[in-house]
């Protein structure tokens, strides 16, 4: 591949500058050699050249129209037609100050979105302080936006990385969030908060792993709420010639409590091709447990035994890491099925969405199932004042150029 574009390169950018060399007297510009090889390259250039402004006179009108047709979205929709599907929305949060974030959290809390269907989804990157800010991200989070009170406990997941950094842990908080200005509006939410490994202390950005990983938090989250994780695992199962399970899964059990996380379990199960599960349920806390309690598998037990050696038998979500096991019930806890999200929206910390953004586009998918999703426009909200601070610039500029 490299090989052909330095072919292309030369063919047309470099030989020409010694086969189609100007005869004497020839004014300078397009090349007006008589030879085959340099007629085609005229012929080439001045395609090239209209196709490029004719792209860009695509490009402005596409503009101009979108501009224009944007006004038919500024109305809200009809009552009969709003949607109403339990909708998260997933804002990943990195070093923006309390200032822009609460901005982007209140344009979606108080959207025409009817506030039960609303699922808040904030993922922090990390502990980072961002430039300007007293406060690192996680605490402005924690403290000042969402006011946590519980503590958490940092749990294990497999994050995007290479090395020690394939795994990562982060602390589950859950509540509701009231804007200052609306305290008896209460909205559901689920803030993740990654803190990094034990071997990470004292690191610039300890749990940093970007914006993928967080997106990644979500998508995995939901696609094992809804059971996709222990498809693939049976799957995987089914073509193994020997058994490669370990003939346990770990659940989440109401039983052992907070403290019941055996930190070994879950070094372990944070890596897929161990093939150890954790599963959700009602309390907290977490056990290990046989697969012989949700189906019946060649070779494996048919009891189920607890880490505080009780026996149970009873359905459960399982899931590839204890951080979406943990993540699960304390949804539970706040009368909210993850099973039950159709939707994921998913915006900047710094993005702001207007009142009726988010009906607009989850009608947009009700009434087209052909779509797999749709996109908002983004517009720069501060264009004027950029462009004044760039005549400001351009005048001192000048001013100095002068001064010299």
């Amino acid at each position: 591949m490299v090989f052909l574009v330095l072919l292309m390169i030369s063919l047309l950018f470099v030989l020409p500058f010694f086969i189609c060399k100007p005869s004497p007297g020839v004014g300078k510009g397009i090349i007006t050699v008589d030879k085959p090889y340099c007629m085609f390259l005229d012929i080439f250039y001045i395609a090239f050249m209209v196709c490029a402004l004719g792209i860009m006179a695509f490009n402005v009108v596409a503009a101009i129209i979108v501009q224009r047709s944007g006004k038919i979205y500024k109305s809200a929709l009809d009552p009969s037609v709003k949607p109403k599907k339990l909708l998260a929305l997933h804002i990943p949060c990195y070093s923006e100050s309390k200032e822009v974030m609460l901005k982007t959290i209140n344009s979606v809390v108080q959207s025409e979105y009817e506030d039960e269907h609303k699922l808040l989804f904030v993922v922090a990157d990390g502990d980072v302080t961002g430039s300007g800010n007293d406060k690192s991200t996680p605490r402005i989070l924690v403290e000042d936006i969402f006011k946590c009170q519980d503590k958490a406990k940092p749990l294990m997941y497999q994050s995007v990385g290479h090395g020690d950094e394939r795994l990562n842990k982060a602390c589950v908080y859950t509540g509701f969030y009231s804007p200052d200005n609306e305290p008896e509006r209460k909205i559901k939410y689920l803030l993740i908060i990654k803190v990094g490994l034990e071997t990470e202390k004292g690191a610039a950005k300890p749990g940093n792993r970007s914006k993928r990983d967080s997106q990644l938090i979500v998508y995995n989250f939901f696609r094992e709420a809804n059971g996709f994780f222990l498809d693939d695992v049976l799957r995987k199962i089914e073509t193994e010639d020997e058994d490669p399970f370990m003939n346990t899964a770990y659940e989440f059990d109401g039983s052992l409590g907070s403290t019941g996380v055996n930190k070994e379990i879950a070094r372990t199960s944070a890596y897929i091709q161990d093939l150890s599960l954790w599963g959700s349920g009602p309390g907290a806390g977490f056990s290990v447990t046989s697969l012989a309690s949700s189906y019946s598998t060649p070779g494996f037990a048919s009891s189920t035994t607890s880490l505080s050696g009780s026996s149970h038998k009873r359905s459960k979500t399982r899931f590839s890491c204890p951080m979406f096991a943990e993540m699960y019930g304390a949804l539970k806890r706040i009368r909210c099925n993850a099973k039950h999200v159709e939707y994921v929206l998913v915006a900047d910390a710094d993005t702001y969405i207007r009142p009726n953004g988010l009906d607009i586009l989850v009608h947009a998918l009700e009434t087209d199932t052909t779509l797999s999703g749709v996109c908002g426009e983004t517009k720069v909200e501060n264009r004027r004042q950029i462009i004044r601070v760039v005549l400001c610039e351009c005048s001192g500029s000048i001013r100095v150029l002068h001064s010299l």
